[in-house]
């Protein structure tokens, strides 16, 4: 009666505890079917959010920014799913001491992993922002910023994986759902919050990002240190070369599985980019605006020093306004518009050019060695001949016209008596005189009347061209010979 007593509650023991297996199965296939569903739609509405507040330019740089950085970081999915079987197949056999060795070899192996492709990822910086990646213009800085926000979440999502991987073995899905929809959760209230904040729209969702995912990794790790005694930090006593064989040795088709998906999920978004890259390499359009003459303080000459340059690519119009183009040969040299697209053309294959300015400009060399003093002393004699020189024709004209017995002849017509040796009307000529040159010059010292073109400007702009045509076909016929 004892025996049968005895097998019955062995029978009900293992009843119980397939009952308990059951309710564990039936609770974990809920909570990740109500996890997919919350998910779901909150992901939706935080597309929609995100894709108003950001714009298209900005979100597409998220994205292939992510895109990239995720598609390197594939060893995370198929580190998982390791850690997740030798830990499942150690607590099975009940080893409490070999758990620990699991996961902390697995911890540790995940930190230095992670630290390898942090530090991979950082070194494809350069060449990812400098010709592999199609960036706008004017967001290449922010392109950067978010670009290591997402490599410490990879690093993050490195160190949160083995975690991970405990919760599943142990069949704790419920928390682990948990945390992904609290994870939603947060993206949508801080998204929302998103314009309210005092940065770059872009850089600011980066960081969202990044502190939910370091809130993740802090949930995981100290829910599960307080929980499960194989959660342990790495130690050198637990190290052994060999559990991290076996680790590297289980995940090789998991790996290429993993390497599969983020293939086909990120690859499509960079081959698009790269598609899109080499479409405007076809069209690079530089305008170029030549001056007529140019005067320098060094000999070799910069197409910046000579031109204005125009192109809607910021990196290359940089590089085309510091490209020497020539080299001043004695005091003047002049310089073809066309050598300077020759010049374009053999750097940019894509490029093409328009002037829209001068054909050909005069460059003149200063070496800054004159004499300060002497050039003051031609200033002042200049002046003094066209102050007296402009008084002498002034007086001459009025000579040869005889203004004096104008001037006679009318007073006495009007006023019935001889001139006096100075008169009103006089006085008022002279006045009138000098208020004339003044308007008709349009200046008074350097400070202009009006912004209405006077005939003497137009006149001095004729003779300055034909002046610098004269001088330009004269040192063009030096150059030749």
């Amino acid at each position: 009666m004892s025996c049968c007593g005895s097998v019955r509650r062995c029978l009900l023991k293992l009843d119980l505890f397939d009952m308990r297996a059951s309710n564990r199965i039936i609770v974990n296939t809920l909570a990740q079917y109500v996890r997919t569903i919350i998910n779901l739609l909150l992901s939706l509405y935080s597309a929609r959010l995100v894709l108003d507040i950001l714009g298209v330019d900005d979100y597409g740089i998220y994205s292939l920014v992510a895109g990239v950085v995720s598609m390197l970081s594939f060893l995370t999915n198929s580190l998982v799913g390791s850690t997740q079987r030798f830990l499942s197949f150690c607590q099975g056999r009940g080893e409490l001491e070999r758990l620990q060795a699991v996961f902390s070899n697995s911890l540790l192996l995940h930190i230095a992993l992670g630290l390898g492709i942090t530090l991979t990822l950082e070194s494809l910086a350069p060449f990812l922002f400098h010709g592999f990646l199609n960036i706008p213009e004017g967001r290449e800085e922010a392109a950067v910023i978010v670009y290591q926000q997402v490599i410490t979440m990879v690093y993050i999502s490195f160190i949160a994986a083995p975690y991970r991987a405990l919760l599943v073995s142990r069949e704790n899905i419920v928390y682990t759902s948990l945390i992904d929809v609290l994870d939603g959760v947060l993206k949508v209230f801080f998204v929302v919050l998103l314009p309210f904040i005092p940065l770059d729209s872009l850089v600011a969702y980066g960081w969202i990002i990044m502190l939910i995912s370091l809130f993740n990794l802090l949930a995981f790790a100290i829910y599960s240190h307080r929980k499960y005694e194989e959660c342990v930090y790495p130690c050198l006593r637990l190290f052994s070369w060999g559990y991290v064989k076996e680790l590297f040795s289980f995940t090789g088709w998991i790996t290429y599985s993993a390497l599969c998906i983020a293939l086909r999920n990120q690859g499509v978004a960079i081959v698009l980019n790269r598609e899109h890259t080499d479409t405007t390499k076809e069209k690079i359009l530089v305008y170029i605006r030549a001056e007529q003459q140019k005067t320098l303080h060094r000999r070799q000459v910069c197409i910046n020093d000579i031109a204005s340059v125009y192109c809607k690519y910021s990196r290359y119009e940089g590089q085309i306004k510091g490209m020497i183009v020539d080299k001043i040969r004695g005091k003047k040299s002049v310089i073809s518009v066309m050598k300077i697209i020759e010049q374009i053309t053999e750097i940019y294959d894509d490029a093409q050019v328009i002037s829209i300015g001068e054909p050909e400009v005069l460059v003149e060399y200063d070496d800054n060695s004159k004499n300060k003093i002497l050039e003051a002393l031609k200033v002042a004699a200049v002046c003094i001949l066209i102050f007296f020189g402009s008084a002498f024709t002034i007086m001459a004209f009025n000579n040869d016209i005889s203004i004096s017995g104008v001037f006679e002849h009318f007073y006495k017509q009007i006023m019935g008596v001889d001139k006096p040796q100075v008169s009103v009307l006089e006085v008022f000529y002279c006045i009138g005189l000098a208020v004339g040159i003044i308007l008709f010059f349009n200046h008074i010292g350097k400070r202009k009347l009006s912004d209405d073109v006077t005939p003497i400007q137009v006149e001095m702009d004729k003779h300055n061209k034909d002046t610098w045509n004269t001088i330009i076909d004269k040192v063009k016929e030096k150059q030749d010979v």
